[in-house]
């Protein structure tokens, strides 16, 4: 569980009411939403009736929702409009990684420039669905303005690619990865993968790198036991 009060979590009060994530990237400017609407005339006045401040960044030293804004602290906007609960927060290119939002609902998450190309990518499990039984699916929707080599998206749209993250599904991860406006100056993607390593990569480069110790281990053991028998049969 990350530090603080889950921002996506602690706003699932409204039995049955959904979420949508967007986010919209120009330039260095990345500009993060989260929608709640509510479904029925109950879930919509509990939405018109939320006072807390949230957070925007996972690192601060405080509880992600308060009722009074602390200072030297970023929050997120909030306004309701035709009933649905916005929250939002223009991050910069060097720091969304930082997404109290995202990092709330992923181990792993990561945000940056691998070779001078943006990359996106979370770990498989979406946290939420473990902690909130009522949640059921989140739509994700990225807007870009670079071209892009290659995603895990479900559906695109023009510039907008779209995940639907489903309770019980075995992997609700998001790639997406700059691509060049010349394909011939892309990079392998294995290259890109092995330079990006979620925590299941690390566990798994890990126990391969424990396997190489143990077999370099024996053969070093082995030869020595090999000098001594020579040394033993020339005597």
């Amino acid at each position: 569980m990350k530090k603080g009060l889950l921002l996506i979590l602690s706003l699932l009060i409204f039995s049955g009411c959904t979420a949508e994530y967007n986010l919209n990237i120009k330039g260095n400017n990345f500009n993060e939403e989260l929608v709640f609407v509510g479904s029925t005339q109950e879930e919509k006045e509990e939405i018109k009736q939320y006072k807390f401040w949230n957070n925007a960044f996972v690192d601060d030293q405080v509880n992600s929702e308060t009722n009074d804004k602390l200072e030297g602290v970023e929050y997120y906007d909030q306004v309701v409009i035709e009933d649905n609960l916005h929250f939002k927060y223009s991050f910069m290119k060097n720091n969304y990684r930082m997404s109290n939002i995202v990092n709330s609902c992923y181990k792993s998450f990561n945000a940056t420039e691998v070779n001078g190309k943006y990359v996106i990518s979370t770990s498989k499990d979406f946290l939420c669905f473990d902690n909130y039984p009522n949640l059921e699916k989140v739509t994700v929707k990225i807007n870009v303005d670079f071209p892009v080599k290659e995603h895990n998206a479900n559906n695109v749209s023009g510039n907008t690619y779209i995940w639907e993250i489903v309770k019980g599904k075995e992997d609700n991860s998001i790639f997406i990865q700059e691509g060049s406006k010349d394909v011939s100056q892309d990079k392998p993607n294995q290259d890109i993968q092995d330079e990006i390593i979620t925590d299941e990569g690390v566990e798994e480069k890990n126990s391969k790198q424990e396997l190489i110790y143990i077999l370099i281990g024996l053969g070093g053991f082995g030869l020595v036991l090999f000098i001594l028998g020579m040394i033993k049969k020339g005597r």
